[in-house]
């Protein structure tokens, strides 16, 4: 009988005999997320691969035009887009950064898109 890994012992088996992780396998944001700012009241964010658009999703219980005013004093050297449906739309001027603002019931949900800069 093999001795199991480390990696046999982090996992559950299915009913099927397949392994899965026991522990969520989790990715860290890429580095340019430092730089963004995220209000204190934020409640979620979620990372996804490293290897393509990382995106940060949280609500707010601040109105739209208060993180409007956040994120341009933040971020000054991100354009402010004309608002459609009352979605505020800041992004970079290379577009590898992009804020959307929309407003919710509850205040508002903040979309933050970061891809690697064109070469």
């Amino acid at each position: 009988m093999a001795t199991p890994t480390s990696q046999d012992q982090d996992t559950n088996s299915r009913s099927n005999g397949s392994r899965i992780p026991s522990h969520p396998s989790t990715v860290k944001c890429p580095a340019v997320f430092e730089q963004i700012t995220i209000v204190d009241n934020a409640k979620l964010c979620q990372a996804f691969n490293k290897n393509s658009t990382a995106v940060m999703v949280y609500h707010s219980s601040s109105s739209p035009s208060e993180l409007l005013a956040v994120y341009r004093a933040a971020h000054p050297s991100l354009h402010l887009h004309p608002a459609i449906n009352d979605r505020n739309f800041l992004s970079s001027n290379d577009k590898s950064t992009r804020i959307i603002i929309s407003p919710d019931s509850n205040g508002s949900q903040i979309d933050i898109l970061v891809t690697s800069p064109q070469k």
